[in-house]
């Protein structure tokens, strides 16, 4: 009889769903947003994606039909904190977006005080083009 309790009890643990992760774009500045870890363990390391100008910074500003999630997803979605930075050729807007040299620093500023980002001490870095 205890064998039988133990695997209903085992069962019954196996069937109930996990919730999903639910982590909001944080947006830092106008060239640059943060997205914590969209997975289940809800902390992973740090990664800083350099994409082109006109890249959306979000879903819901993604007019492509293109089924391949955007950058800074796609690495969510594999336990990364992502730091999503985009650079224009033009001048920047003063106060409005980040230089190069700031966008770096910052970038690794807002991961060291994430919560979710497990490694404070080295980053991953990806440029697009």
């Amino acid at each position: 009889m205890a064998e039988q309790e133990r695997q209903q009890k085992q069962q019954e643990k196996e069937e109930k769903p996990v919730a999903l992760p639910s982590a909001p774009i944080i947006r830092l500045v106008e060239n640059a947003t943060l997205q914590p870890p969209l997975t289940r363990r809800g902390d992973g390391p740090g990664l800083i994606v350099v994409v082109p100008p006109g890249t959306p910074q979000s879903t819901r500003d993604n007019n492509n039909k293109s089924l391949d999630p955007l950058p800074q997803k796609k690495w969510a979605e594999e336990g990364y904190a992502v730091v999503q930075l985009t650079f224009n050729d033009e001048e920047q807007q003063i106060g409005k977006e980040w230089d190069i040299a700031t966008g770096f620093s910052r970038s690794i500023e807002a991961l060291e005080v994430l919560d979710s980002c497990s490694v404070k001490d080295r980053f991953g870095l990806i440029g697009k083009s």
